[in-house]
């Protein structure tokens, strides 16, 4: 059985040990500051869904950087936290499968972001 705040508490506290992020947020924080959160994530639970005894979750998970001048190692940095943050996700103690990665198209002014879009499958409903 599980209870869905621990589990955001596990991927909070997975992606935290990976020590590149200066903040996790559970949910959208109300302000962000440029410089002193970032480079950040957000852990956004998007859908439950439900199979009889057992229950799938996703996740879009927010990654963000501060924008650079030199755009090759901006990209060089976001693609590497990138592979950081999926690579950890498959360390979670549950059955993880990352769906995508939506990129901001650089149409953000503040911060490089995407969004990994992943699932924690096949838990067991709690009763």
């Amino acid at each position: 059985m599980f209870y869905i705040p621990k589990v955001l508490e596990d991927v909070r506290d997975n992606l935290t040990e990976l020590n590149k992020f200066k903040k996790v947020f559970i949910g959208m924080p109300k302000g962000i500051e440029r410089s002193k959160e970032t480079p950040f994530a957000i852990i956004l639970l998007d859908q439950i869904d439900h199979k009889g005894v057992r229950i799938d979750l996703t996740f879009q998970l927010v990654i963000a950087i501060d924008i650079k001048n030199d755009l090759e190692e901006l990209y060089k940095d976001f693609l590497e936290l990138d592979y950081l943050a999926k690579e950890n996700l498959f360390r979670l103690p549950y059955k993880v499968a990352i769906e995508t990665t939506f990129m901001d198209e650089d149409k953000l002014t503040a911060f490089k972001a995407g969004i990994i879009r992943f699932k924690i499958l096949d838990l067991e409903a709690k009763k």
